[in-house]
């Protein structure tokens, strides 16, 4: 017994290392002193864990919560059964695994936990020209404030990474009443979550790892029986994507949180096809398709011209990459599309937008509207003279 203990130890020490590699020193907190023996001093609430020992927190088995990560998202599945909190959880991992987004699963003690790991290292030199537009107008027309330091840029920075993740659920359909996501994961200034292999105090089980979503639930009510993965599994995403996610979910979760509209569950744009040339709603698309530009051609094929064709008109897939195709080669001629640094080819540019129709049908995106176009394209000039003109022919 004695044995097993000690390996329980060694293990959640080593887990405990994995996560002070992200560079981050993180706080953790006892919310209760009344279970299981105690292998530390009573600390204050909100202490890091560099004041006390990853070795000292792993002999802590009682009701820990800690920080989550800047870099880390939880989604925590919450419910009155397991049976409702097992059929959420796997629309979630059908979400991150169409989008290819590597997870670590945890039986909380009562609920599941999806810990999801950014490493950001591909993101820090990839230049995305919306970047500093969305900061502006995010502290100029929503904050209505500009910066005054490094740290309202570091809180902005943490604000979109929590919008990002409920923008992955947003979609997700909850069982009202008996199944849904702890949003306050995303929204609250300082979030917990479980200590991983610490005490659940109803249920008197500990947090452990999960190597597959069981469908039964999982309750370990011995801590020498607690696992934990030997390496965290870590996302290291497409920088493009990323920012793309990023620009979503500025737009469907930021943007509407400062207007005070509700939580965003999706809206269905789909209509029936062969009245868009009548629709003043998105006649400037079809615009769009009858010009060529030399700037901002692949925001228009992920953001406008993708999801306007395969969701709004219901092309086929093959037809609505067979006409961006054509329509990037007019624009291509002009001024050389590149992508990822490279000018493209005939070849290279029809897989680009062969991904960008797939990944607009597979997550149903809606295409811009007409205003949110006028900001995306703000610094496209020729874009913006076809957006704002009055009458499309």
């Amino acid at each position: 017994m004695k044995a097993e203990i000690e390996y329980f130890f060694e293990k959640r020490t080593n887990y405990f290392k994995q996560l002070l590699g992200f560079n981050f020193d993180f706080k953790v907190c006892r919310l209760s002193a009344n279970y299981g023996p105690v292998f530390v001093k009573t600390w204050k609430h909100w202490t890091p864990v560099s004041q006390i020992g990853i070795e000292n927190l792993a002999k802590e088995t009682l009701s820990i919560h800690r920080e989550i990560l800047p870099n880390e998202w939880v989604f925590d599945i919450d419910g009155t059964s397991y049976k409702y909190r097992y059929i959420l959880a796997c629309k979630l991992e059908q979400r991150l695994n169409e989008l290819k987004i590597p997870f670590n699963l945890w039986s909380s003690g009562n609920g599941l936990h999806y810990h999801i790991f950014l490493d950001e290292g591909p993101l820090l030199n990839y230049e995305f020209d919306l970047y500093k537009l969305i900061v502006k107008h995010y502290f100029l027309v929503l904050e209505k404030n500009p910066i005054t330091s490094v740290e309202d840029f570091v809180n902005f920075q943490r604000m979109m990474h929590k919008a990002i993740g409920l923008f992955l659920i947003k979609d997700i359909r909850e069982i009202k009443d008996k199944c849904w996501f702890d949003k306050q994961k995303f929204t609250a200034s300082r979030t917990l979550i479980r200590l991983e292999g610490s005490l659940h105090p109803e249920t008197f089980a500990y947090k452990t790892y999960l190597n597959y979503l069981p469908k039964k639930q999982v309750l370990v009510k011995s801590f020498s029986k607690v696992e934990f993965p030997l390496k965290i599994q870590i996302w290291k995403p497409d920088p493009e994507f990323y920012f793309k996610l990023f620009t979503l979910a500025y737009k469907y979760i930021v943007i509407p949180k400062y207007k005070g509209e509700p939580f965003l569950k999706g809206k269905n744009m789909r209509k029936k096809s062969g009245k868009s040339n009548k629709n003043p709603r998105v006649n400037w698309i079809e615009t769009i398709l009858r010009n060529t530009f030399t700037d901002g051609r692949k925001r228009l094929i992920d953001l406008v011209l993708s999801p306007y064709l395969v969701n709004f008109k219901n092309m086929n897939e093959d037809k609505a990459v067979e006409i961006i195709h054509k329509w990037a080669l007019k624009c291509h001629e002009k001024e050389p599309i590149k992508i990822n640094k490279k000018s493209a080819d005939p070849t290279s540019l029809h897989t680009y937008i062969k991904y960008k129709v797939t990944r607009a049908k597979d997550i149903n995106l809606n295409f811009l509207s007409k205003k949110n176009a006028q900001f995306v394209f703000s610094d496209c000039k020729e874009i913006l003279d076809v957006i704002n003109k009055k009458n499309h022919q």
